[in-house]
C-alpha cells in the first residue's frame, strides 16, 4: 500500500511548477559524456569513459582539464588525505590517484566487488555499491588487506547505485526498482527501510540539509525528499532534463551531469529571480529588434533615455523580442522588473 501512495504522491507532484531554472556549465559532445560528479574547493571532477576530468567552477567559461587517462568507465569519487578514490567500474575493483602528484597513476584499493558504481567515506571507511553484483560493500582503507566485506545484499536485479550517509544511516538507490532504502551502520545485519518508491530510475542521491536530492535518470529530472517527514514524498525540483545520471553541491548551486554537458541550478532562485538574474540582450548595438535571451517567464519592462524619461513599456515573454525600431539614435536603458528588479544598457544605431 505504500509504494502505490508514494507513486500518487509523486505524479501529483510532477505536475506542479518547477521553482528553479537550469543553465549549461560546459558541453561535453560524444564519447565524452559525463557520468559521476564530485566536487570539492570549487573544483568539480567528473568521470568519463574513459577519464577523470575537472573544472574550477569559479571561472568564467570553464574548460575541462583531464587529470587520469587510460581507465575502464570509472564511476563515483570521493576524496580522503588527498587521494581521490575513484570506483573502477570496468575493472571491478576501486583505485586512488594522489593529488599532489601532476602526473598521478593509478594505485590500486580492493579489487572486490563486480561493477563498483558510487562511493562515499564514513570515517576510514570506504562504502560502495556494486550495481551488477548487487551488493554494497564496505572497505577499512587503513586495512594491509585488499579485502572489502559485504555491507548488504540487495534483490537480485534491484542494482544498487547512488549511495550517502547522513547521521549514522546509509541510504541507497534501487535503480531497477524505482526507490531508495536506508540502513543503520550500526546494524547491517537489520532490514533495510524504504524511504520512497514511485522513481522511475534513480541514480545518484546526495543530501542537503534533511533534503535528499536524487537524479531520475529516466524521469528526467530532479527530485527531493525530505527524510524527516512522515510519510516521505518525492516533490520535483527540476523537469525536462536529459538522462541526469548525478548530482553535487555548492551551497545553493546544483550541479547535474547530463547527456553531453554539466548543468547547474540555483536553488535558492525563484522562476522570476533567475530570468532577471541571468537575461542577455543582442544584438548590442541594434537597429530595430532587442533580443532576450535565458528568460524563463514573462516580465514587465520599461526603456529609458539617459535623462531618465520613460519611453516605452511592455510585457516580453520568452522566445519574443522587444521593438525599438522608433527609437532615436543612442544611448538607453532597459529595466526589467520580476521578484528582483535589473537595468541594463544598450545602443540604438
Amino acid at each position: 500500500m505504500k509504494k502505490i501512495y508514494t507513486s500518487l504522491i509523486i505524479f501529483a507532484l510532477s505536475i506542479a511548477s518547477v521553482f528553479s531554472q537550469v543553465t549549461d556549465v560546459v558541453l561535453l559532445p560524444g564519447s565524452n559524456q559525463p557520468k559521476r560528479l564530485f566536487l570539492v574547493d570549487n573544483i568539480l571532477y567528473f568521470s568519463q569513459a574513459t577519464k577523470i576530468s575537472y573544472i574550477d567552477i569559479t571561472e568564467t567559461d570553464p574548460v575541462h582539464t583531464v587529470l587520469i587517462s587510460n581507465l575502464n568507465s570509472p564511476g563515483g569519487m570521493e576524496i580522503k588525505d588527498n587521494f581521490l578514490y575513484i570506483a573502477h567500474f570496468g575493472d571491478g575493483d576501486v583505485i586512488k590517484v594522489d593529488l599532489d602528484d601532476p602526473t598521478p597513476s593509478i594505485i590500486d584499493v580492493t579489487f572486490f566487488g563486480n561493477t563498483p558504481n558510487m562511493l562515499k567515506f564514513n570515517g576510514n571507511d570506504l562504502y560502495f555499491t556494486d550495481n551488477n553484483g548487487n551488493r554494497i560493500y564496505k572497505y577499512d582503507i587503513t586495512s594491509s588487506s585488499p579485502t572489502a566485506e559485504t555491507f548488504v545484499n540487495t534483490p537480485n536485479n534491484s542494482s544498487p547505485i547512488g549511495i550517502d550517509i547522513k547521521d549514522g544511516i546509509l541510504y541507497y538507490s534501487q535503480a531497477n526498482m524505482g526507490n531508495i532504502l536506508k540502513l543503520d551502520l550500526n546494524n547491517p545485519n537489520g532490514t533495510p527501510i524504504e524511504v520512497v518508491s514511485g522513481l522511475i530510475r534513480p541514480i545518484g542521491i546526495e543530501f542537503k540539509g534533511n533534503d535528499l536530492y536524487v537524479a531520475d535518470v529516466d524521469g528526467d529530472k530532479i527530485v527531493k525528499i525530505d527524510v524527516t517527514q512522515s510519510p516521505t514524498i518525492a516533490e520535483d525540483v527540476v523537469t525536462n532534463l536529459n538522462l541526469p545520471t548525478d548530482i553535487t553541491f555548492d551551497g545553493d548551486i546544483m550541479y547535474i551531469s547530463q547527456l553531453n554537458k554539466i548543468s547547474k541550478i540555483d536553488l535558492s532562485l525563484s522562476v522570476d529571480e533567475f530570468s532577471t538574474n541571468n537575461i542577455v540582450l543582442y544584438p548590442n548595438p541594434t537597429k530595430d529588434y532587442l533580443t532576450i535571451s535565458n528568460l524563463q517567464s514573462d516580465l514587465n519592462f520599461d526603456i529609458s533615455d539617459v535623462n531618465g524619461r520613460v519611453l516605452k513599456k511592455g510585457v516580453v515573454s520568452p522566445n519574443t523580442n522587444i521593438d525599438v525600431s522608433s527609437l532615436s539614435h543612442g544611448y538607453y536603458f532597459i529595466t526589467f522588473d520580476g521578484v528582483s528588479s535589473i537595468t541594463k544598457k544598450f545602443i540604438k544605431n
